[in-house]
């Protein structure tokens, strides 16, 4: 899909923490589970513990010839145990690689088949992914999809949230005139100079490591400029900003430059727009819980609402462990010069 200047993709991967489309992720066997430890007599360590095992243990000089038989057939029938257990651990051990580069050639053929409808589309610029939620894990989470994923998709995040370029899309959502300023970004000034003319208040939290003479210098030549008053208000302290209880009478628009999650907006009157500049998803999911009545906006969400598409799989489309068959990888139109899945 073309936005503007970039191209932008989304991907359809039907992926969660425990399985890779519809099969369940190898899991690694652990030897302990399958092979018991030997003494050099070639009797495991459990058994040592045991009342037989503590008789093993002392002198066996005086044992008689049927003694010392039976000792060393317990010995052979111990070894014997240890070579099938053995035996089945490797089988499991070859299961599980075979399974793991299974599992990492499908991902290495989503990448390469995401990158080929990139080309064909015009795109193969500066590439850059974003995930949802619910891919979060392959970014964060331990675990053989996360540990294949991070091999093979080596393209970098895109974290330039908080850029002129990008905040421009989320500006289309304001429609109030009283507006309230969280944190710092360099492009606050061309931003509120864009809405002066329809302000009627402006207040402006901003913390104490970014309050600087530039900042006072601006909200005065502001005043001079537009006549408005900007309030500006320096937060003291490492949790100003969860203690921050915003509240207003009328709907605002609150223009959020920070990375907090926990701001309180319960106070804000129905209606008020939420711009959120850092896309961060703990914050959208926390404000769509507490604060209903609140217009929450990002560039990810922008970005997920732009013709949503899930993957449909054709009737009679078979299934691998972890590679579609017949129907291929689903991709929907379009990954981006400056955005991807």
């Amino acid at each position: 899909m073309y936005q503007e200047d970039y191209l932008f993709a989304k991907i359809g991967i039907c992926a969660d923490r425990h399985s890779w489309f519809g099969s369940p992720l190898p899991c690694e066997p652990e030897a302990d589970e399958f092979v018991p430890v030997l003494t050099e007599n070639g009797v495991s360590a459990a058994e040592m513990q045991g009342s037989e095992g503590r008789s093993r243990r002392e002198d066996t000089s005086d044992l008689n010839p049927l003694g010392r038989f039976r000792q060393r057939r317990q010995m052979r029938k111990q070894q014997r145990e240890f070579r099938r257990c053995r035996q089945e651990y490797m089988q499991k051990l070859q299961e599980y690689e075979e399974q793991r580069q299974e599992l990492a050639d499908s991902i290495q053929h989503l990448k390469d088949e995401v990158f080929s409808e990139v080309e064909q589309a015009g795109g193969m610029g500066d590439v850059r992914c974003v995930y949802e939620d619910s891919l979060r894990f392959l970014t964060e989470d331990a675990g053989e999809a996360a540990a294949c994923w991070r091999q093979a998709w080596d393209i970098p995040e895109f974290g330039d949230y908080k850029k002129i370029r990008w905040i421009r899309p989320l500006l289309e959502e304001v429609h109030h005139s009283h507006f309230i300023l969280l944190g710092a970004a360099e492009g606050i000034p061309e931003i509120l100079e864009r809405f002066a003319r329809q302000m009627k208040s402006l207040k402006w939290y901003i913390n104490e490591e970014d309050m600087s003479e530039t900042v006072q210098d601006w909200v005065d030549d502001f005043y001079e400029e537009y006549g408005l008053a900007a309030d500006l208000r320096e937060l003291a302290g490492e949790n100003a900003l969860k203690r921050l209880k915003l509240k207003s009478e009328a709907p605002v628009c609150v223009m959020d430059f920070t990375k907090e999650t926990k701001l309180f907006a319960g106070n804000l009157a129905e209606g008020s727009v939420w711009l959120d500049f850092c896309s961060m998803d703990e914050k959208a999911m926390r404000m769509t819980k507490q604060a209903p009545g609140i217009y929450y906006v990002s560039l990810k969400k922008h970005w997920s609402a732009k013709n949503k598409l899930k993957p449909v799989f054709p009737t009679g489309c078979t299934v691998s462990r972890f590679r579609l068959q017949a129907c291929g990888t689903y991709v929907a139109p379009g990954t981006d010069s400056d955005a991807a899945p």
